[in-house]
């Protein structure tokens, strides 16, 4: 249930997402909020925090069930989305770890290859880092580099970093897909599914700026009351509540597109 439209029930929430979105807006007001301060400072999340997300069942929502996933459509992956968001969470990267890359490896990955990463993934023990279409495992790869973390504007506690591929080399079994020339195609097949997820992500972001700016309303004061009391101040937070509004029934509208079979870039680019 949204906090800021409490009578708002999207088209593609089931029972089993509204479930879903309890405990993640649980297990994210205890075990993320929290620490974002402290994630922000060392640059990074703690390494076993991954492993909380997947004893929770917070990873691989909609990948199959045969390497541990949930068997779940794309709306599990938006709930945790928009529920990371009204955390308030900058540091997690979650959106690119569930959603994107263990989606490439799902969708372009050979069986023995699913076999080797996806439970991994889904576990939170992150044996395949550093991915792109081709699947580096970092651990001891010669010419594999890590340099200095980068002062960034924002989420400042994703590691965010230099990486060096000096000479490296990676095997030919760990490319996705079978043929060689294929990325290209393969990365804008999934481009749709990326931008909404992303999208997922700013509406719940968008709901709890406005949620923060309605609590600090409440308690800031000028001229002797608060100025949740200032007319000019509702006509403001009422313009931005239905700019949320607006965004949230878009978005909601992309993902039952998407969980229908419809979805394509050029929707999704709204």
């Amino acid at each position: 249930m949204s906090e800021l439209f409490p009578a708002y029930h999207a088209s593609w929430e089931t029972d089993a997402h509204r479930d879903l979105r309890k405990h993640a807006a649980e297990f994210f007001r205890k075990e993320s909020t929290p620490n974002q301060e402290r994630w922000s400072a060392q640059h990074q999340v703690d390494r076993e925090f991954w492993n909380k997300l997947g004893d929770a069942g917070l990873l691989g929502l909609d990948l199959p069930e045969e390497y541990g996933g949930a068997g779940g459509d794309f709306g599990f992956s938006a709930v945790v989305a928009e529920e990371l968001a009204l955390a308030q969470d900058t540091a997690t990267g979650w959106g690119v770890h569930s959603p994107i890359v263990a989606h490439y490896i799902n969708t372009y990955g050979n069986a023995e290859q699913k076999g080797r990463w996806m439970p991994g993934i889904i576990s939170g023990d992150l044996g395949a880092k550093g991915i792109s279409l081709i699947v580096a495992e970092t651990k001891d790869l010669p010419g594999f580099e890590r340099g200095r973390v980068l002062e960034k504007v924002g989420q400042h506690g994703q590691d965010t970093r230099e990486l060096f591929f000096t000479d490296m080399r990676v095997p030919v079994a760990n490319r996705l897909g079978e043929e060689d020339g294929q990325g290209f195609f393969q990365l804008m097949t999934q481009l749709a599914r990326e931008r909404l997820i992303i999208a997922s992500g700013n509406a719940g972001m968008a709901e709890a700026a406005v949620l923060e700016s309605i609590k600090y309303t409440k308690e800031r004061e000028a001229f002797g009351k608060p100025l949740i009391k200032f007319q000019n101040t509702k006509f403001q937070l009422a313009e931005l509540k239905a700019e949320v509004l607006s965004i949230k029934t878009t978005v909601d509208w992309c993902i039952q597109n998407y969980i229908d079979g419809n979805n394509d870039p050029a929707t999704a680019s709204i």
